[in-house]
């Protein structure tokens, strides 16, 4: 466990050093760093990558986690790809329950998120059914369906 946390620590210092030189105009970049550059893309100022340098996040031991949404995803994952389709939504967005939840339906978050979307309470009852005997929350059928009008809500406005 130490020696794993200590090659992150190693890596993150490293890419926060890349990040910094880039955002200083150092040249010449090296071929590291010319990826780097190219993932932020034109325009990206050097304070953004210099934010970007000092917020560099890494979790280790959740390779098991993330194992385990993805075979949970399957059992909605046409769901899923239907209702985004419906509402014009693009496909990729459901990996979000996999960043949310890892596809636990039972998941919840300390400030009150749950099901596979991590619907809050006040923003569920726009969509979902919620009381002391149904919370469409669990439901990741009728999570699903919700979400996807959130989303394609969001999108509009």
């Amino acid at each position: 466990p130490w020696e794993r946390q200590h090659i992150v620590d190693a890596d993150r210092d490293r890419l926060a050093a890349e990040l910094r030189r880039i955002a200083a105009g150092a040249r010449p970049l090296t071929p590291q760093e010319r990826r780097i550059r190219a993932l932020w893309g034109p325009g990206v100022s050097s304070a953004r990558l210099r934010r970007a340098a000092d917020d560099i996040r890494f979790q280790l031991g959740q390779s098991n986690r993330f194992k385990a949404g993805l075979i949970r995803s399957g059992a909605w994952q046409h769901a899923i790809a239907r209702a985004l389709a419906q509402q014009g939504l693009p496909p990729q967005l459901a990996a979000l329950p996999l960043v949310e939840s890892s596809y636990n339906p039972r998941a919840f978050s300390k400030d009150g998120a749950a099901g596979i979307w991590q619907f809050m309470p006040g923003t569920a009852q726009r969509f979902l059914r919620m009381s002391s005997a149904v919370d469409q929350r669990l439901d990741p059928f009728s999570a699903t369906v919700a979400a996807a009008q959130l989303l394609a809500y969001n999108h509009r406005i």
